[in-house]
């Protein structure tokens, strides 16, 4: 393998750096480069089996005599030698190690007296969780609902049905069982603000935050924040179930500040609504098993799962909420959630058709990629290929786009039916369906 001069500062860096290896922003002040150059040079560099990437951005290398191995987060490095194994295909690529099955007893327990914080989506399984812990007098110390949305209402956030759902049932069930309540708005907490700053590439200008998620996306600041070489452009929802940008935008990002504000230096028992059906997800969560680097004046947090504890799936949500006689609330989501169904959109372009309108400005307003694609938030896909005559993939299709969104609403809608429920065995599970009321509501209107 032969270097040019720029892999070969990155690699000597990594080397230089050892098996802890280099994160990907660290590697590119390291070298003087920018993180795309950066993260071209690592591609070839990993395809020739001298570097590995350890998971979250970071890197280490090794020599030709010993390759690195790529230990964090279950991901091993694939090599030639190896190619008769079934699991390994071609070097550089990743495969996921066979994981054990989630195992509450493994988790890390917060010590006795801590504070303990149930997050709040707003919708059945959180809202399940909380009535739950109030019949069985395990009442967490506080209650927390991070608001997408501002303050005044002007951005497509969550919907109607979910804002009057905490204020006319859980704001009044958390004061008469002695539940402290915190709305996260965006007032005190906005999404991603930027402190003023100075890297390699010169000054970092302050940023006072965005007042919404969909203002986050729709209106990138115009300076470049810190390890990157240009500002961002306009940014459209993304279907990614393991790696949610906008919960981690505009929930944990704001959630950890204000724990950080609230509880400093202290471990906090946070209560996730992740119900029994779901311990893949649960074993997925990113935070499972580690904490934040500590760091002077921060909270740790220690995640648990009630629901999961007390083998309640959606189902049991809703049967434990109307058993207490208290409307179920509908799904939370953002209205214009990319893992909502084609039902959840056509349900907002009817009963939202304003916000609806915003959002297809913001599809509409998203500059093509680099390789000349315009993507939708729904039905995009990249792999429509031109080929060779030998089948090879060579160019993508100028046409390799998805539906715009206005015109997908207006098509068939193929959401299928709610399967079996695994945990109570129930014909279809509970609705995750959208609406702008509530789910007892509507069924009142049914009958």
């Amino acid at each position: 393998m032969k270097l040019n001069a720029k892999e070969t500062v990155i690699w000597e860096a990594l080397l230089a750096a050892g098996p802890e290896g280099l994160h990907l922003n660290a590697l590119a002040d390291e070298a003087g480069l920018s993180n795309s150059h950066v993260r071209n040079s690592l591609r070839k560099l990993i395809r020739n089996g001298v570097t590995a990437k350890l998971g979250r951005g970071t890197y280490a290398a090794g020599t030709y005599d010993a390759p690195p191995v790529a230990i964090s987060l279950g991901f091993q490095l694939r090599s030639r030698q190896t190619g008769s194994d079934k699991n390994v295909t071609r070097v550089g690529k990743k495969v996921k190690k066979a994981t054990e099955p989630f195992d509450l007893n493994k988790l890390p327990k917060a010590p006795p007296g801590s504070p303990t914080v149930l997050f709040l989506g707003g919708g059945v399984d959180s809202f399940g969780m909380l009535v739950d812990a109030i019949n069985r007098d395990d009442k967490p110390d506080w209650v927390v609902f991070c608001d997408v949305g501002d303050p005044q209402g002007l951005d497509p956030a969550e919907w109607p049905g979910t804002y009057r759902h905490l204020r006319d049932v859980v704001i009044p069930l958390c004061d008469a069982n002695d539940i402290k309540f915190e709305w996260l708005d965006t007032t005190r907490y906005p999404i991603r603000p930027r402190k003023a700053g100075h890297d390699s590439r010169g000054p970092i200008e302050a940023h006072p935050g965005h007042r919404s998620l969909f203002d986050w996306m729709r209106n990138p600041p115009k300076t470049r924040a810190k390890g990157k070489s240009k500002p961002r452009g306009i940014q459209v929802p993304v279907a990614n179930k393991k790696q949610r940008m906008c919960t981690e935008a505009a929930k944990i990002e704001r959630a950890e500040r204000w724990m950080d504000d609230t509880f400093p230096g202290q471990t906090v028992e946070t209560w996730l609504g992740f119900d029994a059906a779901e311990t893949d997800r649960a074993g997925n969560d990113p935070n499972n098993g580690k904490t934040r680097k500590p760091t002077p004046g921060q909270a740790i947090r220690v995640n648990r799962y009630p629901l999961i504890e007390q083998g309640l799936c959606r189902c049991r949500c809703v049967d434990t909420i109307r058993a207490a006689g208290l409307p179920v609330p509908r799904k939370s989501a953002c209205v214009f959630c990319p893992l909502g169904t084609k039902t959840d959109w056509i349900t907002f372009s009817q009963e939202l058709p304003e916000k609806f309108a915003m959002v297809a400005e913001l599809e509409d307003a998203k500059p093509k990629t680099s390789k000349g694609v315009k993507m939708s938030i729904m039905g995009f896909t990249s792999r429509k290929w031109n080929k060779d005559a030998d089948g090879n993939k060579t160019t993508l299709k100028s046409n390799c786009k998805g539906t715009p969104i206005s015109e997908w609403v207006t098509t068939k809608d193929r959401t299928k039916a709610q399967p079996l429920c695994p945990i109570c065995g129930a014909a279809s599970k509970a609705t995750k369906a959208t609406g702008c009321g509530w789910q007892d509501e509507e069924t009142a209107k049914a009958a």
